[in-house]
């Protein structure tokens, strides 16, 4: 049973009906700096220090958190039961949050590339409707034209690159998994 729990690399605590550590697996110990011998029975809000972790443990009605501590991103699920027993579940999602920012500042410069293009086509296109020109300037407005659609057409299609190398590498589809259950059994 240990090894089934410690090859899980989500940290798992087990708690009792007042927040004290039962007991807990290695990547929780890992993930959380924690010593087993010395922070076994105590309260997890002593060693998990955040305002927003202790009122989530409280108040059922709260958010799940997403807590930066020590430099890292870590998400916490409590499974809240009838039991005097409660499983707390703690993830390190830095990694996922950094891609997470990385995705939305490429989306913003992305908008911010196209935005360019579309206005300089958008007003010569303007130009072009409404003004009486020469040939050799119409000549030229077109050619800009064509320049500016060019570079929206290389950013679009860096962009279905971007995506397709993305659904490559995304892993298999995710399944819930009874934590509660598996705990219990472990039990």
């Amino acid at each position: 049973r240990k090894q089934v729990t410690n090859a899980v690399p989500d940290g798992l605590f087990l708690l009792d009906e007042n927040g004290r550590i039962i007991w807990c697996n290695q990547a929780a110990l890992v993930m959380h700096s924690l010593d087993a011998f010395r922070d076994i029975g105590k309260p997890i809000t002593q060693l998990i220090r955040s305002p927003e972790f202790s009122d989530y443990l409280d108040d059922d009605s709260r958010p799940e958190p997403v807590i930066t501590l020590g430099g890292r991103t870590i998400s916490f699920h409590l499974e809240r039961s009838t039991d005097d027993v409660r499983l707390l579940l703690t993830r390190d999602v830095t990694e996922r949050e950094k891609l997470d920012r990385m995705r939305r500042d490429f989306v913003a410069n992305v908008s911010h590339e196209m935005r360019t293009p579309l206005t300089v086509v958008g007003g010569f296109v303007e130009t072009l409707t409404d003004l009486p020109l020469a040939e050799p300037e119409r000549k030229r407005y077109l050619e800009l034209i064509g320049t500016q659609t060019g570079n929206m057409r290389r950013l679009v299609e860096d962009l279905l690159t971007l995506a397709r190398l993305e659904n490559d590498q995304m892993p298999p589809e995710a399944s819930l998994v009874d934590v509660a259950q598996i705990a219990r059994d472990v039990l």
